[in-house]
């Protein structure tokens, strides 16, 4: 179901608020549409019903408007591929599930995590956290297997993954990479509760939404193997994909950047009076460059529109550099005409008490004298 027009995805979870991580992951697929002409679909992965937060869905709905990346379909705009809630595709993987089972293509596994315990604890003297399933279900004979299922014993599906075998896929930015089979275990794709794994859920959600491409973290390359295993045994065309390098905190500090460090959160920048632009820009050069010097001049974003090539796109992690976010933002914000930023600050004026609630269009031109 592959779709001849590129359709890319941000599919986040609603579970805290937008991480610099994931926006600049919404960026790159955002450019990557309008480079090509494509489609930019928002979808929301919210199947973790205990972690949502109604705040966190907000934020990443105001996240995105203030980056200016508009979806062209997803849970506001809406379009002919929803719905675009995780949550609301239940019968879409069910079906799944049949088809797999008509081409023997999973099994049920009895195994309890008691079971699977003892044996990790017994293969690794003390926990070997690299243990694969055995495939203990997988042996077992089909009279039993239908007993078991007649007396309500509980079950997962795991996934027949090809002994011998190795799979390989075209990374967008890494090139050709590849898994021996004997380094993956036969996959869980749906819970004892009947509902589905990530893996499982993202490859029927990418191919019924006919998702052409792609593009998220390097963090989820080990997701792809298992999902190109997916693809292939639903008979499935499988997606083009990117991993682009995570964001890594700054000095001092070592790793990926995350919310101890500090400034990780957009909702921090968008409340500190960041220009938006300045900061997409900013954002675009974390990992990625076209040869221009974006400290020494505003780029527009129909310029980093026009130059995006995601083949340039850097293999290694890239540190975060606030210094030049502050840089980037002040040319752009220095660059604006009077008016427009008079406009911009003004909400910030208010919020601090410096604007009387009835300040008008008299008010906007005084500022806009004074800047």
């Amino acid at each position: 179901m592959i779709s001849e027009r590129i359709r890319v995805r941000f599919a986040p979870s609603p579970t805290g608020y937008l991480h610099i991580g994931s926006a600049r992951t919404a960026l790159f697929n955002w450019l990557f549409a309008r480079r090509h002409g494509g489609v930019f679909v928002l979808r929301i992965e919210d199947t973790d019903e205990q972690r949502n937060k109604t705040e966190a869905l907000a934020a990443i709905f105001e996240g995105l408007r203030w980056l200016g990346l508009d979806p062209d379909e997803g849970p506001e705009q809406g379009g002919a591929y929803g719905p675009y809630f995780q949550s609301e595709r239940g019968p879409t993987y069910a079906e799944a599930v049949k088809q797999l089972e008509r081409s023997d293509g999973i099994y049920p596994c009895f195994c309890t995590k008691e079971r699977l315990a003892q044996r990790r604890e017994q293969r690794g003297g003390g926990g070997d956290a690299s243990w694969h399933y055995d495939g203990h279900c997988r042996a077992l004979p089909a009279a039993e297997v239908a007993e078991r299922l007649a007396a309500g014993e509980p079950y997962t599906w795991r996934l027949k993954i090809p002994r011998p075998g190795a799979t390989t896929f075209n990374d967008l930015i890494h090139g050709p990479t590849t898994v021996d089979h004997a380094d993956v275990e036969d996959l869980i794709l749906v819970r004892a509760d009947g509902t589905p794994t990530y893996n499982f859920a993202v490859v029927i959600d990418d191919h019924l939404m006919a998702i052409t491409h792609v593009i998220r973290g390097q963090d989820h390359l080990t997701n792809s193997f298992k999902q190109v295993l997916i693809y292939e045994a639903l008979g499935w065309e499988v997606p083009a994909m990117g991993h682009i390098s995570l964001i890594l905190a700054p000095p001092p500090h070592t790793g990926k950047l995350s919310k101890r460090h500090g400034g990780a959160e957009i909702k921090e920048y968008q409340d500190k009076g960041y220009d938006p632009d300045g900061f997409v820009t900013w954002l675009a050069m974390i990992g990625w460059s076209f040869g221009k010097d974006e400290e020494k001049e505003p780029i527009a974003r129909e310029e980093l529109i026009a130059n995006f090539d995601i083949a340039n796109a850097g293999k290694a992690n890239a540190r975060m550099n606030p210094s030049k976010l502050n840089a980037i933002s002040g040319r752009h914000i220095r660059a604006m005409p009077p008016a427009e930023l008079a406009r911009k600050i003004e909400p910030y004026l208010r919020a601090a008490g410096c604007l009387p609630p009835d300040a008008g269009e008299a008010a906007l031109a005084l500022i806009a004298e004074c800047v």
